[in-house]
């Protein structure tokens, strides 16, 4: 995913002479996604709702940017890459699913089992 991110969405930009949004938000956001939803960065408040969000936001810039893909580039020969866009866009829902629901609760929010009696 993070290769995806860099070499598809953001490099592509720079390679091919093009700025699009839609990639960028894609490109940037899914690099993010990758980097945070490692158990290194779990200590963050709301760590949960910040993935699940940037991978949001990721899906948003690339139907963003296949919509531009198809507004303006979709020419006889031509095709947007669907069969790299399509894992890219899995691993960012199992990603997402994984940080909400499978991921231990953040340590800081846990008591330390004393309780509100111990002073």
């Amino acid at each position: 995913m993070l290769f995806l991110a860099l070499a598809g969405f953001l490099f592509g930009q720079l390679f091919n002479g093009n700025f699009e949004w839609g990639a960028t938000v894609a490109g940037g956001s899914g690099f993010l996604v990758a980097v945070l939803a490692s158990f290194r960065f779990q200590a963050i408040h709301n760590h949960r709702y910040i993935v699940a969000g940037l991978c949001v936001l990721s899906v948003s810039g690339v139907v963003l940017n296949a919509a531009n893909y198809y507004e303006n580039y979709n020419v006889p020969g031509s095709y947007y890459a669907w069969f790299l866009i399509g894992p890219f866009i899995g691993a960012l829902v199992f990603m997402a699913s994984f940080v909400f629901f499978k991921m231990p609760p953040n340590k800081s929010s846990k008591s330390d089992g004393d309780g509100a009696a111990a002073s």
